[in-house]
């Protein structure tokens, strides 16, 4: 919630999901979302990861950004993360956020 507070501060349109299942159901009612904000750790059973991946899956080129407070490399080594993945640490500045947001969706390949 508090990083969907951020991204309508910032100007995005954003569409929210309670968790991973429910992500992939909007997604498949909206496939054109341009980029999945998404915490590792979700409600439901499902971790943002696979989240990405599954949606990366139906999907290609989904661009994913994540966030956590645990470190990046806790997070790479419990296989938590791929290796490639964007993350964002919390407590995160908004303008880090939109910083973030703002390569990712610039980049082509994502």
């Amino acid at each position: 919630m508090v990083g969907a507070r951020a991204l309508d501060a910032l100007g995005y349109d954003t569409i929210e999901a309670e968790n991973g299942k429910s992500a992939l159901a909007v997604l498949e009612k909206t496939p054109d979302v341009a980029l999945i904000f998404t915490d590792i750790s979700m409600p439901g059973g499902m971790l943002g990861n696979d989240l990405a991946r599954e949606a990366r899956r139906r999907w290609p080129g989904t661009k994913v950004l994540f966030t956590s407070g645990y470190e990046e490399e806790t997070l790479r080594s419990k296989g938590h993360l791929d290796e490639n993945a964007e993350l964002i640490r919390k407590p995160y500045r908004i303008d880090d956020l939109e910083n973030r947001i703002n390569k990712l969706l610039q980049d082509p390949e994502g």
